[in-house]
């Protein structure tokens, strides 16, 4: 299954954003450390773009005029792996865990294995959203929808203050 982050810059009631998702590797420990590696390195090149002042050259309209990327970031997804996992702690590095502002303190709520224990014996939580730490203060509230069914992994809802 190829794995990839996608982006996309949305414009929230305070200023543009970038909003990251991705489905890191299940499989292999390795690979998924290498990502999450690769989604610390993309943060660094969100940050540096953001604050790249235009050079004014003709390049810089037309088809080929830079699109805005904004350094305020989301970063959501299927992550594969514990709240506990030496990947998550190196996202924590770069990354701020929604959960943890809303929740300071409590576990994770699960995630995966809740309607189906293919894969696990107990429920736990792989399915995150950081977010860049300028955003941690417009976090209102956290939640993972544990009814729905909709998928093997449960919905995680951030709510933002504007």
């Amino acid at each position: 299954m190829p794995r990839i982050a996608l982006e996309a810059v949305i414009e929230a009631s305070w200023g543009l954003v970038s909003v990251v998702t991705t489905h890191l590797e299940f499989y292999s420990a390795a690979q998924r450390a290498a990502q999450a590696g690769r989604l610390c390195e993309l943060q660094a090149e969100i940050r540096a773009h953001a604050a790249a002042p235009s050079s004014g050259k003709p390049a810089d309209s037309g088809p080929f005029t830079p699109f805005a990327r904004p350094s305020s970031a989301v970063l959501t997804g299927d992550f594969n792996m514990r709240a506990s996992d030496p990947s998550a702690a190196k996202l924590r590095e770069t990354w701020t865990d929604a959960w943890t502002v809303a929740h300071p303190g409590q576990p994770h709520a699960p995630t995966f294995c809740l309607f189906d224990r293919t894969y696990e014996k107990e429920p736990y939580c792989c399915d995150f959203v950081f977010v860049t730490p300028d955003l941690a203060p417009r976090i209102a509230s956290v939640r993972a929808d544990q009814a729905s069914q909709a998928s093997d992994h449960q919905p995680v809802i951030v709510e933002f203050r504007p």
